[in-house]
């Protein structure tokens, strides 16, 4: 799904070519066991790597922030001591330094003198974390204040962006909305299957004068606290049935069915057969790390928080459209008798005035929360909703299971530090 046909096609004319011309050479399957590493980060999976590394990996793929924000710190660290032409030349020995204490840890380090560094150790962040404070001190007047912002700060983006990219947070979050924008015609289907029952939930609450007095005497703050609750409450459930379904993902019996789950994918390996050593084997499971659980079980939770955002979303449009057209204001003032409506809009639509209040926004931001809910259970514990709403993630991750069996029989690339 994150390659296109188009790409997987030509991926595949390109590695039959390198086979013929190569005979299979072990450079080509370095290559072929990296690109397949790739893809594993592209569908928010990095944790099942093998040996999946701090140093190669994770802090190595936010060489291109660090830098970014190592440079912005230098630029931006000058405080008020000079100024005029004096600070410009400061600020330009400050780059000069910059560049140089990478230089010289390059030096340090054995690396080509202008190459990024493979390996991103405790030197490198070292470097990330003390330099941009030890350069802002020259040129601010409170000297101690300043270098320990700067270092807090600095550990706290060090520490931030390892989290995100070791789970690959921004990949498994493409990759989910990617997803669910394929799977949109069974969500709007099994949205609107859903209607009905909320509907019914919406005669006794959307209907009803007590909500709207409720609504009215709601301040926004204990609003937001009200459904903040709901929403919650679902994120919880959520969050304990995520373990479960991780269980039954990794279960596979033999090489035939790796191969017949690959095949289908469009990775790296869909063309890749096994090795003939490795085919004669006895079929053996290899265990998901702790680490690669807890990203699956990530990956999973944020899916389906997301489509419970969505679904209430969605829910939420469908009656505040509704209350629009059918609560009229003399319906309104009715309910809430001398209390104040609290008018956002007013306008006429095809000849008939139609008003936004708060109450409306109010009424139906707690029908969508409760029908959100719901839905989400639905989806996770029906048999019906299962089958066409939760399983085909989880069939998608068992691809992507199935791909890491198979790049784990793939010999271990050479390494050029």
């Amino acid at each position: 799904m994150i390659f296109s046909r188009k790409r997987a096609i030509k991926r595949r004319e390109r590695r039959a070519a390198e086979k013929a011309d190569n005979n299979d050479s072990a450079d080509t399957r370095d290559d072929l066991r990296a690109d397949t590493e790739v893809w594993l980060i592209r569908q928010g999976l990095p944790h099942l790597i093998d040996d999946y590394s701090a140093t190669q990996d994770i802090f190595t793929r936010m060489t291109p922030f660090l830098i970014i924000v190592f440079f912005a710190e230098v630029g931006f660290g000058f405080g008020n001591r000079f100024s005029g032409w004096v600070q410009a030349e400061i600020i330009g020995l400050f780059f000069l330094a910059a560049i140089g204490s990478g230089l010289l840890l390059n030096l340090i380090q054995k690396r080509r003198i202008f190459a990024l560094p493979k390996r991103v150790g405790a030197m490198e962040i070292g470097v990330f974390i003390f330099v941009p404070a030890l350069l802002s001190m020259i040129s601010a007047n409170r000297i101690f204040f300043v270098f320990l912002a700067v270092v807090i700060l600095n550990i706290i983006l060090v520490i931030g962006g390892y989290v995100l990219t070791s789970y690959g947070v921004v990949p498994m979050l493409r990759w989910t909305l990617e997803f669910m924008w394929v799977q949109a015609r069974d969500m709007v289907r099994l949205i609107a299957r859903s209607l009905p029952m909320s509907l019914l939930f919406a005669g006794f609450f959307f209907l009803n004068t007590e909500m709207w007095q409720i609504a009215s005497d709601y301040t926004p703050l204990f609003y937001v606290i009200n459904v903040g609750m709901i929403t919650v409450s679902g994120v919880i459930f959520i969050f304990t049935r995520i373990p479960d379904e991780v269980l039954s993902l990794e279960r596979f019996h033999s090489w035939e069915e790796v191969r017949e789950i690959v095949s289908s994918t469009e990775s790296p390996l869909t063309d890749v057969e096994l090795d003939e050593e490795v085919g004669k084997e006895e079929f053996v499971g290899v265990p998901l790390s702790r680490g690669a659980t807890s990203n699956i079980e990530l990956l999973l939770f944020l899916s389906q928080v997301v489509r419970f955002l969505m679904a209430g979303l969605v829910i939420g449009i469908f009656f505040f459209l509704l209350g629009i057209f059918a609560i009229r204001r003399a319906t309104i003032e009715q309910w809430l008798a001398d209390d104040h409506i609290s008018e956002i809009w007013t306008g006429y639509i095809l000849g008939g005035e139609v008003m936004i209040t708060w109450q409306l926004l109010a009424v139906a931001g707690f029908i969508a929360s409760f029908a959100s809910l719901q839905f989400v259970v639905s989806t996770m514990t029906d048999e019906d909703y299962r089958e066409h709403f939760f399983n085909d993630m989880t069939a998608k991750l068992r691809e992507v299971l199935a791909v890491r069996r198979q790049y784990l029989t793939l010999p271990e690339p050479k390494v050029d530090y």
